[in-house]
């Protein structure tokens, strides 16, 4: 129960890690809000927090709009009283262009991929900043990536906007240490999610494909969902440990 009596609001929380996140969260005795896009998924994720024996409830997102995160975040404190642990895990369903050159690339997708991944994490920390301040503290974790700190052969979008949600985490834990708010980009190597196995299921031997791409892992294998969680546990705990205004990076 390291998290025992904390509000924790998980953006993304549909699937993957965020849905990982907001089970553990809650199995560690916070009160979650599950927060997706996806009604049917967030749901489900609600649904998985409650049957570990934990409080959890779903509201809608689209973290594209600035207008519904602004009102997530203070229905949620309006709601509890407290918001102690934002994290900002949404992604999108068709990826962020992984495996293309840029010549490749629709002219669109930029957008659509910062638009999730970089603005509404931007967004988020903004509305979540100000509750902390007046409450004294909170954690904050962004899902970063490995690709945010060094670039990804043929992942031009995704390292870019990964890369900013590292360093947007690092200014505001420079920015904030003082406050008591700590801010961390988790940034994990390959996790094994729905959306890697999507990746796998494009080839022709989706079998195979894994095996190839798991050989260059450093482990050998892709790491799980649950062990991100773990880390997440316990960044968002009051376990205390030397702090430095540097992302936390797996």
């Amino acid at each position: 129960m390291r998290l025992h009596d904390k509000v924790a609001l998980v953006i993304g929380a549909g699937s993957g890690i965020g849905r990982a996140i907001a089970v553990r969260f809650a199995r560690e005795g916070a009160r979650v809000v599950a927060a997706d896009l996806v009604p049917a998924a967030g749901t489900r994720t609600a649904q998985l927090a409650r049957e570990a024996g934990g409080e959890c409830v779903f509201q809608p997102v689209d973290v594209t709009r600035r207008d519904q995160l602004r009102e997530l975040l203070q229905g949620t404190e309006a709601q509890f009283g407290r918001l102690d642990v934002l994290v900002n895990s949404a992604g999108r369903e068709g990826g962020a262009g992984r495996g293309f050159r840029i010549e490749e690339l629709p002219e669109d997708l930029w957008d659509e991929v910062v638009a999730v991944y970089l603005s509404g994490v931007y967004w988020a920390c903004k509305y979540a900043v100000p509750v902390f301040l007046h409450q004294g503290g909170g954690v904050i974790l962004n899902l970063g990536s490995v690709a945010g700190l060094r670039p990804l052969a043929n992942s031009i979008i995704y390292s870019t906007v990964k890369g900013g949600v590292v360093m947007l985490s690092r200014s505001l834990a420079a920015a904030y240490a003082r406050e008591n708010i700590r801010v961390w980009a988790i940034c994990p190597t390959a996790v094994d999610t729905p959306v890697l196995e999507r990746l796998f299921a494009q080839s022709e031997d989706p079998a195979a494909a894994r095996r190839e791409y798991e050989a260059n892992e450093a482990m050998g294998r892709a790491i799980t969902t649950d062990e991100v969680a773990s880390l997440a546990v316990y960044l968002a705990s009051d376990e205390r440990f030397a702090y430095a205004p540097e992302p936390f990076v797996v």
